[in-house]
């Protein structure tokens, strides 16, 4: 179970768009998942992607139906030959109906701040479009650090070299999971960057939530 709000939480509503949000497991579903137990409910909602695009389950319990919205990709495409690499691109393909999905839920919602969370390219990029065509500033939290390698998806890697830089000048605030993810951000792109780090209590379940002076930084 997660701990009550924190006292002094940020009272702007805003709305988070991240491709990993519990059921589906992952680090980034823990840390978006507990850090958003430190503000009060009625002053965030979720644009996640649908479990079924993933396999297994987080046993976090979930935000109430109002909430949180889902759209993604149909489980039963990834077991299909060669379904792995067509649910990857399928992805890519659903940008247009992610920030359109985006911009309704800012009108509906009221919504002061976009908060995107890297990783999750499709997401990532959907949220930069609905901030250029909402003009409701967006706020990107980065989870890990991005590398243009040849290694690395063809997909993925275009996005990085088309998109990254202009997000993230188009981004009002920048915050990072960690002082190394930061410093790649500075060196590369000469940008200012603010670390939420996220602290794991080892002998205790869950892991703790992010403190109350971390939290500032969505005040702006």
């Amino acid at each position: 179970m997660n701990p009550p709000p924190l006292p002094g939480s940020p009272a702007q509503r805003f709305l988070a768009v991240s491709g990993y949000f519990p059921p589906i497991v992952g680090g980034t579903s823990t840390v978006i998942r507990t850090l958003l137990s430190a503000f009060r409910p009625e002053s965030f909602s979720v644009i996640g992607e649908t479990p079924g695009s993933f396999d297994g389950r987080h046993d976090d319990p979930d935000l109430p139906a109002a909430q949180v919205e889902r759209i993604g990709i149909p489980g039963w495409i990834a077991r299909l030959p060669f379904g792995f690499h067509l649910t990857r691109r399928l992805r890519f393909a659903l940008i247009p109906r992610i920030a359109r999905l985006i911009q309704r839920r800012l009108a509906a919602s009221g919504a002061e701040r976009l908060v995107a969370v890297y990783p999750s390219w499709p997401f990532l990029i959907a949220a930069y479009h609905a901030h250029r065509r909402t003009r409701v500033p967006l706020i990107v939290y980065y989870m890990d650090i991005t590398i243009d390698d040849p290694s690395n998806p063809s997909l993925n890697q275009r996005a990085l070299r088309r998109y990254e830089e202009p997000l993230l000048r188009a981004a009002a605030r920048r915050l990072t999971l960690s002082e190394a993810v930061a410093e790649n951000l500075t060196a590369r792109y000469e940008l200012d960057c603010v670390t939420i780090p996220h602290a794991v209590s080892l002998p205790a379940s869950p892991p703790a939530p992010p403190s109350p002076s971390s939290l500032s930084a969505f005040r702006f």
